[in-house]
């Protein structure tokens, strides 16, 4: 007899063992060989489509009218997004210097009205960053795009007071392109020569301010989110915080501020260890935020002339 014949269940296992060997030998090869191939089509398409973006279409009229096809596709997409953002934008208004400062005092006041409703408290003077224009007129050529950042920061504060912000602290605004102590605009330089490329328009214009405002984090996260994705374009440039509690407390110097439990059914009074600590470290505290916001204006584009 062979040791096979006196070893049956090692045999049969040692057997079992080469066979599973065999078969993962086989399908490891199998799928080397499939990955090899997939990777050797990939690069030779990659090649392709290399080699074919590099070279011009052949000059047949039906190529032309290809092109002249895709290239109209892309002007009628370009004109259909400017026109949508255009639109959500909303155009800047023709006011008369008075009307923008009655719209002023209207807005002021729903603020402050909505703000003592909600608890939320104001600066003794507050004007939403607009002091200089409560006594003061501003001039033709500016007064419909205040109007129409009047809008946008009137939003925000409302927004503020909805979610329950402790205080709002104060309101800085950048003076416009034609207030009184705005930078002065440098004018484009010319085209060198007659054939030179005009100047090109600048593609948006930002209008910056700042809220500061004081609550608890949760209202913060909130308003950082709606800021984003308000209907106007604002763009959040900056975020500062500071917590009201500058330091971390001193392990040790809780204490439990719970009242008394009654005594249970059999006379026991509680323990020590049951009793818990209602003061929550973190959550609690409120922060203030100072936020720069970009008001952000899209110029119409003209087309440029062929």
């Amino acid at each position: 007899m062979n040791w096979f014949s006196e070893n049956k269940v090692f045999s049969s296992f040692l057997v079992l063992i080469g066979l599973a060997a065999a078969a993962l030998a086989y399908f490891t090869f199998s799928a080397r060989s499939a990955y090899n191939t997939a990777v050797e089509s990939y690069q030779g398409s990659v090649l392709t489509l290399t080699a074919l973006r590099g070279k011009a279409p052949f000059r047949n009229q039906e190529n032309l009218t290809k092109i002249r096809e895709q290239v109209e596709s892309y002007k009628s997409l370009n004109e259909s997004l400017r026109d949508d953002i255009m639109q959500r934008q909303g155009a800047i208004p023709a006011v008369e210097p008075a009307t923008f400062q009655a719209r002023l005092r209207e807005a002021v006041s729903r603020i402050v009205k909505l703000a003592g409703q909600r608890n939320v408290a104001l600066p003794e003077k507050f004007y939403l960053g607009f002091d200089r224009y409560e006594n003061e007129l501003p001039g033709n050529e500016v007064a419909g795009l205040l109007s129409w950042q009047l809008d946008a920061i009137e939003s925000v504060v409302t927004r503020l007071i909805d979610l329950k912000a402790t205080s709002i602290a104060t309101i800085i605004r950048s003076p416009l392109p034609g207030e009184a102590g705005a930078p002065a605009a440098v004018a484009p330089a010319r085209p060198a020569g007659p054939g030179a490329a005009k100047a090109a328009e600048p593609l948006l214009i930002k209008y910056p301010f700042q809220v500061v405002f004081q609550g608890y984090p949760g209202q913060a996260q909130n308003i950082l989110n709606e800021v984003t994705a308000h209907p106007r374009f604002m763009i959040i440039r900056a975020v500062k915080i500071e917590n009201e509690a500058l330091t971390t407390p001193v392990r040790g110097s809780l204490t439990a501020e719970s009242t008394p439990a009654a005594p249970a059914a059999d006379g026991i009074t509680p323990t020590p260890e049951a009793v818990t600590f209602d003061k929550v470290i973190l959550g609690k505290e409120k922060i203030t935020t100072s936020m720069i916001i970009d008001l952000v204006q899209f110029t119409p584009q003209t087309p440029a002339s062929k």
